[in-house]
């Protein structure tokens, strides 16, 4: 009986006209949006639009560039704004860079510093992936696979803006690479934009920083459900990922935010994890 039944399932015939029933079927629910999510989807593509064209002149035009560099606020995303842009694609991988330049700071040695350290950083991490990707792509061809399927690998290193806002700056870059499923790394700039110092979580909290971060940490982790409770390694000391090197940035609210990635301090499930520490901080 079960045998008679797939055969008569796998045996069906799908009409002729069946794919283009579908494409009119969608075509149809495309047109059914009514007129006001067609004006708030112009609305949209017209303000990134405008945004796009923005950042095209601030990065290939100097006088554009110095001169929003002097309106308040504005002055302030100008200042790390710029970027660099790089697109790689071959049958192996598929690479978009969209990384941030500071300039127009006033301070060339800190602006040499920082751009070159991230300049290093994303080298390494397109030189990293693309061997990776090579070897996938080796592997999956040596067992057997067809080339023509083969999925390149995907590496994006993009970056956003945290907090901005009294001559202070908090910024993350983050590379994401791609393959069956989803890695991340990040890396985190916090800067006094009028002295040029790159602020610590020492700076911030002290030298009992640890401490304070650990205690707080181990509050919030205690106090979730059970069922996330688990996810966090028990043999993990968390005092022992604090410090000078540990992954921050400030938010819109002015708080330390403490960043783990992914399989740092619980398990892949949990993704990268995040604390707002909530003492009250000086920028």
């Amino acid at each position: 009986m079960k045998d008679k039944l797939k055969d008569e399932y796998e045996n069906i015939k799908i009409p002729d006209d069946y794919h283009q029933k579908v494409q009119k079927s969608i075509v149809y629910g495309l047109e059914k949006q009514s007129s006001r999510q067609r004006r708030i989807h112009l609305s949209m593509k017209l303000a990134l639009s405008c945004f796009l064209i923005f950042i095209v002149f601030l990065n290939t035009s100097t006088v554009f560039a110095k001169t929003v560099s002097q309106i308040p606020y504005l002055g302030q995303i100008c200042k790390v704004l710029t970027f660099t842009n790089q697109d790689e694609i071959d049958k192996t991988k598929s690479i978009h860079i969209n990384a941030p330049q500071l300039n127009h700071t006033g301070n060339t040695k800190l602006e040499r510093k920082v751009n070159h350290e991230i300049q290093t950083m994303v080298d390494r991490a397109v030189d990293e992936a693309s061997t990776r990707a090579e070897e996938y792509y080796d592997a999956f061809v040596e067992t057997g696979g067809n080339p023509n399927e083969f999925m390149p690998v995907e590496i994006t290193i993009d970056y956003e803006i945290k907090y901005y806002q009294d001559n202070f700056v908090s910024f993350l870059i983050e590379k994401t690479e791609t393959l069956a499923s989803a890695y991340q790394e990040y890396m985190y700039y916090n800067i006094n934009l009028n002295t040029g110092k790159i602020l610590t979580l020492k700076d911030l909290l002290g030298d009992n920083y640890q401490d304070v971060i650990t205690q707080e940490i181990r509050k919030q982790i205690s106090a979730y459900p059970e069922e996330e409770r688990s996810l966090f390694f028990e043999e993990v000391n968390i005092k022992d990922f604090i410090n000078q090197d540990r992954i921050f940035y400030i938010n819109q609210d002015k708080r330390i935010v403490i960043k783990f990635q992914k399989y740092e301090i619980a398990a892949g499930v949990a993704g990268p994890v995040e604390f707002v520490i909530p003492q009250n901080i000086s920028l």
